[in-house]
């Protein structure tokens, strides 16, 4: 087959007028578009087991769920290895969300068991990084989604 200089010089000048005719305006996503509970969840490898227990429990339904909007306490890996069994997942999610550290306690989707907080004195009701549980357990980490809010907590929820 012989090669032709001037059909493909050619043929390469007209390649840009053909590309920017086929080309499809990409609209960048909205800067208030976030992520679900699921996604934060998927990319976290510090709660990565106690999200497997989730999907384990089908509660990634209710994370991916974008009608709703709930409240996460995830713990931390090692938290999750240090108990002698299973954590109870429900007792981590509240059917609440945004939650209100001035109001302390909220119901939990586990029947009859709660979740308490409190606040530094002198700390400020939105301060996430000022709040505890009652129990001490640490806030070390908030994200938002777009389904709710996902609070990283130091060790498991006591039931």
């Amino acid at each position: 087959m012989l090669f032709n200089g001037r059909l493909f010089a050619a043929c390469l000048s007209l390649l840009p007028i053909l590309s920017m005719a086929e080309q499809i305006p990409i609209t960048p996503p909205s800067p208030s578009t976030l992520p679900t509970l699921a996604d934060l969840l998927t990319l976290s490898s510090q709660t990565s087991i106690f999200f497997d227990y989730a999907r384990e429990l089908s509660l990634s339904t209710i994370l991916a769920d974008c009608t709703k909007s709930i409240t996460v306490l995830a713990p931390v890996n090692k938290a999750v290895i240090a108990l002698p069994r299973k954590p109870f997942v429900s007792a981590h999610i509240t059917s609440e969300s945004p939650i209100s550290f001035a109001q302390p306690t909220y119901p939990t989707l586990l029947e009859d068991r709660t979740i308490s907080f409190a606040l530094e004195e002198g700390a400020s009701e939105d301060d996430w990084s000022q709040g505890t549980m009652k129990d001490e357990t640490r806030i070390v980490e908030h994200m938002d989604a777009s389904n709710g809010v996902l609070y990283i907590i130091d060790t498991t929820v006591i039931v």
